[in-house]
């Protein structure tokens, strides 16, 4: 089954979390083969999306960490093969859930969602004191 949005318990385990430190985000992507709605692939229309929002992160104090091709899964089940991986991070958790209410941040990630296939998003915590 794809996901494509966090479900009520998973938005209320996210507003949980610490509001006070930085926060990573592990956005695990697989892309439609035409997006929907569009004619150009999904992952042409996410990268359109991804340009929309990179000035909204940055105004936020947020930046892409990484961003690449998986290569191979190693250990995992074969129908969980994604086509990118990013990990965007964030000042704070209240500045990721600034980021998502956003007008222009919401109009774009309708773009997204008809990229995608697929996601995951996982939130990580930033660990200052280790490598």
């Amino acid at each position: 089954m794809p996901y494509l949005a966090p479900d009520a318990r998973q938005v209320q385990e996210l507003v949980a979390l610490p509001a006070d430190r930085p926060i990573r985000m592990l956005n695990l992507l697989r892309f439609r083969d035409v997006a929907q709605g569009h004619v150009m692939s999904g992952q042409e229309l996410y990268d359109r999306y991804a340009e929309r929002v990179r000035p909204l992160l940055a105004k936020l104090g947020g930046r892409v960490v990484y961003s690449g091709e998986p290569l191979l899964t190693i250990v995992g089940p074969e129908e969980e093969a994604w086509d990118r991986i990013l990990i965007v991070e964030y000042p704070s958790r209240d500045h990721f859930i600034q980021l998502t209410r956003d007008p222009a941040f919401l109009r774009a990630s309708e773009e997204r969602t008809a990229a995608l296939a697929d996601w995951r998003l996982i939130a990580l915590r930033v660990d200052q004191d280790r490598p």
